[in-house]
């Protein structure tokens, strides 16, 4: 790897990110250095669970969802693992799903409080300090609605209305704050009237996701500059031939996501606010397989090679450190969820797939073991704005 065309890439990065001071083009050629980490993974998944996944990460805990066996059929609820990580946990309802998570919020679904058992999900926002105040976030006029991406009290995600062919379809939403009679819908102004779109991400002010694209035939990558119809922005580029594309996690001034390549291969991408700022950030070293991004810190992203979770420095492509040498002797493929910083160690938590053809939650945490992982770090943590 090329490190000072790394670091240069990487201060410029974070800069849009955050404009941290520490972080010039002459520090990092100084330091020859990129952020290490010292890696354990935890099993969160309880003995009597069918199959648990990890969401969202707080200062609290770490959230998810638990699903497990009633009868002939699976029953799914909410389910909190507490800081210290051990076999504690909480379920703490029936058809609940958690997406994400802050300081402050979890979000995700509920079932329908005036129709239980009708499998009819709402939006919703629980409360991170102890996860049992629920707010239905589920505004008039929907079929279903759901949250899946929040940043600093603001939340994105999908309602399910009639389009004007009479067929209910999924619309790109927005939320400003935690009041369900303030939903936005940003459903593209180019999309076609019988298309959908879907928000997956935000970074506070801009949103990720999906729309049906009339002049591509097909669902592509967007970016919302803002929270109306108008700001969408197709983020293929004019002259790619991807088969599909979407946005799946946001910092400020960094996007992630992946597109579908005329090979039938998924590549990990990545994009700096604009079509043309796209970067295929799938590993040459990998060889010819899939690879994802899932989220991202501005400075470090999250995502899957070749079915083993892992995450890039920057906007290099060959950064991509594999956290499977980490994983129980009896886990499998793994696949990461969620990012984030909680007392200077970096927190990743997803699942994998177990020998017993089960999925489990895990976590891995990375303490820092170079200066420069520490700044990015003490950097980074703390930027949630209180409520």
């Amino acid at each position: 790897m090329n490190m000072q065309r790394h670091f240069v890439s990487l201060c410029g990065m974070v800069s849009l990110a955050g404009g941290l001071a520490f972080c010039t083009p002459l520090l990092a050629q100084q330091q020859q250095d990129v952020p290490e980490f010292a890696w354990r993974a935890y099993d969160l998944h309880a003995p009597e669970a069918n199959r648990t996944y990890a969401y969202g990460i707080s200062e609290v805990d770490v959230s998810g969802t638990q699903i497990w066996k009633h009868f002939n059929s699976e029953l799914s609820g909410q389910v909190l693992w507490y800081w210290p990580l051990d076999v504690r946990f909480r379920k703490l309802g029936l058809l609940n799903s958690i997406w994400d998570a802050d300081r402050y919020y979890q979000t995700g679904q509920i079932e329908d409080p005036e129709y239980p058992g009708g499998g009819v999900a709402h939006a919703a926002i629980w409360f991170a300090s102890l996860g049992e105040d629920i707010l239905d976030m589920h505004p008039d006029g929907a079929n279903t609605s759901e949250i899946y991406d929040l940043h600093n009290g603001i939340f994105t995600g999908n309602i399910y209305v009639k389009n004007n062919r009479n067929r209910f379809v999924t619309h790109a939403v927005v939320w400003p704050n935690a009041s369900p009679g303030n939903m936005v819908d940003i459903h593209p102004v180019w999309s076609t009237g019988a298309g959908a779109s879907q928000g997956e991400a935000t970074d506070g002010t801009w949103f990720g996701g999906e729309a049906s694209s009339s002049e591509r035939g097909r669902m592509v990558a967007t970016l919302w500059k803002g929270m109306t119809p108008e700001s969408a922005i197709n983020m293929d580029p004019p002259d790619s031939d991807f088969r599909g594309s979407y946005i799946s996690g946001m910092a400020p001034g960094v996007q992630v996501g992946n597109v579908l390549r005329s090979t039938g291969k998924d590549n990990a991408v990545l994009w700096h606010g604009s079509p043309e700022s796209l970067t295929i950030m799938h590993p040459p070293s990998w060889g010819n397989t899939n690879s994802y991004m899932y989220g991202t810190l501005g400075w470090i992203h999250i995502g899957q090679v070749s079915a083993q979770a892992g995450y890039w420095i920057g906007d290099d492509p060959e950064s991509f450190v594999s956290l499977d040498p980490y994983l129980p002797e009896d886990a499998g493929a793994s696949k990461p969820f969620d990012v984030d910083v909680v007392d200077n160690k970096l927190i990743i938590v997803g699942e994998t797939d177990w020998r017993d053809y089960r999925q489990h939650a895990i976590v891995w945490i990375g303490t820092p073991t170079n200066e420069t992982a520490r700044h990015f770090l003490r950097q980074t943590e703390g930027r949630e704005i209180e409520p």
